[in-house]
Order: C-alpha cells, then structure tokens, then sequence
C-alpha cells in the first residue's frame, strides 16, 4: 500500500507553494532554498522569506519521500527469506527507521522554535484545540519510532523478525503520514487567512 498524499488540500498545497514562489519572484526576492542550504544566523530577503509555513511545507516533501521508502521496504519483506537476504534487508530497514526518526527529532524540534503553532493558533483561532492536538503527536510518533528501534536492537540476531514488530513499524509510518496531512491542512488554511488578510 503506498502512502503518497494526493488529495485536494495537497493540489491546494502545490498552488500555494507556486503562488508564493511566483510573488517572490515578482518582488525581486530569492527563491526559497534547502533548510541545510540556509544557515540559521543568514539575513536578508530570503531568510526572511522562509517563514514557519514555507520551512514546514518544504520539509513535509522529504518525509514523505522517506516514509515511503519505508514502506516499500517493509513490502518486500518475506517470510522465509534466505538468511543473507534477510540480513541485508534488517540492516537497511533499520537504517531507513533510524534516519527518519533523527530527521523527525529534528523536525519536529524546529517546528516547535520556529513559532509555526504560534503562528497557526493567531491565524486560525477557531482550530487552537486542533491544533494543540496535532502538537502533541510529536512526542508520540518519536517515543513510537524509539520502541521499535529498541526492539529492533534486540530482536536482531532473531530470524526471522517478529510479525508484530512489523505491524508497529507500518502503523507508525500511516500515522506519520496523517499527522503530515493534518499539519498541511493547518498551514494551507492559515496561509489562506493570510493572503485574505492582504487582499
């Protein structure tokens, strides 16, 4: 099952990140760049640009790219594999899991000094419980990424893995990709509040 986004509110996300590319442009500003590209003491207009709605959208394409990696890993796991197959199917799987939970680590922490729920909770009053909600899965998709890896720890020299182990890392994976959705539909209305508010 592939767990690529292509809804409406992502096509709405797509339009928005043209949108303000394309009055970027106009303004004579330089088009946004890589977070690692940007270091966090850089001024000027495309610093200045990078707002917690932007910085948070660009990230949200990188996780996807990695979740979905996953999980194409995980569908070619099979009962029975030959032990070197299997091996080399356990290192790369927990390689895989172990990035995506420093990518997130560190994603999730720059969200959270970035002021992007700050910004969300004065653009979309209404919608604070929500967000306060989608806030606090941060620490447990992390603490969720945690266990498996620790399971996986110990469960390593055993062959083959433990269904269950599995069944966790995919329900993982799903919920990384709602919380992604969630957040993205957050920012898409905010950022709809905001381009109302400068008509």
């Amino acid at each position: 099952m592939l767990w690529t986004l292509s809804g409406p509110r992502e096509v709405l996300l797509a339009k928005i990140e043209k949108q303000a590319h394309v009055r970027d442009e106009m303004a004579g500003l330089l088009p946004m760049v890589s977070r690692t590209a940007t270091p966090a003491s850089a001024s000027g207009p495309a610093a200045a640009r990078k707002n917690p709605f932007h910085a948070t959208i660009e990230e949200h394409h990188g996780i996807r790219q990695d979740v979905q990696s996953l999980t194409d890993l995980l569908g070619g796991y099979r009962v029975g594999m030959e032990t070197g197959a299997w091996r080399t199917w356990m290192r790369e799987f927990s390689r895989k899991l172990k990035a995506l939970h420093e990518r997130l680590l560190e994603h999730f922490e720059e969200e959270e000094q970035s002021g992007l729920y700050e910004a969300l909770g004065e653009k979309l009053p209404n919608l604070v419980p929500r967000t306060r909600v989608v806030r606090e899965e941060h620490a447990t998709i992390v603490k969720e990424i945690a266990g498996i890896l620790a399971s996986i720890d110990v469960l390593q020299p055993t062959f083959p893995l433990e269904p269950k182990i599995l069944d966790r890392a995919r329900e993982i994976l799903y919920r990384i990709v709602c919380h992604e959705r969630k957040e993205s539909d957050l920012i898409a209305r905010a950022y709809l509040e905001e381009l109302g508010e400068r008509d």
